[in-house]
């Protein structure tokens, strides 16, 4: 008898030779993990095996991230520091392409000449040598700098939502208890306005619902 509780084992290799769903899953489905539905349908058949997990994309793998990032710092330090792999001058100009840093070209930029009045006035230009740092924070940053920084924004924006939760739960506290405390008082004393009337149950209605969405948002990011 079938048994929707104890499906039949899923069948082998269910990850070989397809890429991360991920990339071309929709923005709902990568907020709420739906693209992950049919590899958790396996694992809850059966213990989960290596060839049952998805390839990475290439731009993901460790081999790919590692050029990018020795390209990104290697154009960064002068020709004579760089491994022989990496001192022509082509680095640069491909780092350039890839768009992974700032750096400085090994060709010389031309600057005009002050020093020499004849020069300065005949628009001669000459050549400034290029500046390298050398710094692997700023290849570092140069090579991920859509991740660090997405990143970033979104956990300040995580951060500030927590921060401000409690805040609005006080909010809604204090509504239901003027809510509750005015209902209590007779006619006379509302007369009397001891206690301004509260605001309704939209009011309340609305600030629960913003708690909620903030509580979601924060969690998924």
């Amino acid at each position: 008898m079938w048994n929707p509780l104890k499906p039949s084992p899923a069948p082998p290799g269910f990850g070989t030779g397809k890429v991360l769903p991920e990339e071309n899953a929709s923005i709902l489905s990568r907020v709420t993990f739906q693209w992950l539905d049919a590899f958790l349908n396996v694992g809850y058949t059966r213990p989960l095996e290596e060839n049952d997990l998805w390839e990475l994309p290439d731009k993901r793998l460790a081999e790919n991230i590692t050029n990018d990032l020795e390209l990104a710092y290697y154009s960064r330090c002068p020709p004579e520091d760089r491994p022989k792999s990496f001192r022509d001058t082509k680095v640069d100009s491909d780092a350039s392409k890839a768009g992974v840093h700032d750096f400085k070209s090994d060709e010389k930029a031309p600057v005009k000449a002050e020093s020499d009045p004849e020069q300065a006035t005949s628009g001669i230009t000459t050549m400034k040598d290029p500046v390298y740092d050398s710094s692997v924070f700023k290849a570092l940053h140069a090579a991920f700098f859509k991740r660090i920084w997405i990143a970033g924004a979104l956990h300040l924006c995580s951060d500030v939502l927590k921060t401000t939760t409690p805040l609005l739960n006080k909010v809604i506290l204090t509504w239901l208890t003027n809510s509750y405390v005015y209902h209590r008082l007779s006619d006379e004393e509302k007369t009397l306005g001891i206690l301004e009337q509260p605001r309704g149950i939209g009011y309340g209605i609305g600030l629960a619902f913003a708690l909620f969405v903030m509580q979601g948002k924060s969690s998924f990011e």
